[in-house]
């Protein structure tokens, strides 16, 4: 079975928000995640573009952003 890479990308970076406290930057996902900042940062654009709202996420220091299935943290 074959894998998207995108998609499991995303998860890993709404994982780490929610494993390491909000109001990270880019920046700083991006050193946790060990992915490349500019991948981090089209990352989050796509998931604000597909109304899962991640910057507004990054900017507040608490949140009730969760997915749908997902309990939030």
């Amino acid at each position: 079975m074959s894998t998207n890479q995108s998609i499991k990308r995303a998860f890993f970076i709404l994982d780490t928000i929610a494993a390491h406290g909000h109001g990270r930057g880019v920046t700083e996902i991006a050193s946790a995640t060990n992915l490349h900042k500019s991948t981090v940062s089209r990352m989050l654009a796509t998931l604000e573009e597909a109304g899962s709202g991640p910057r507004s996420v990054l900017a507040a220091p608490v949140c009730d952003f969760q997915l749908e299935g997902r309990p939030a943290s």
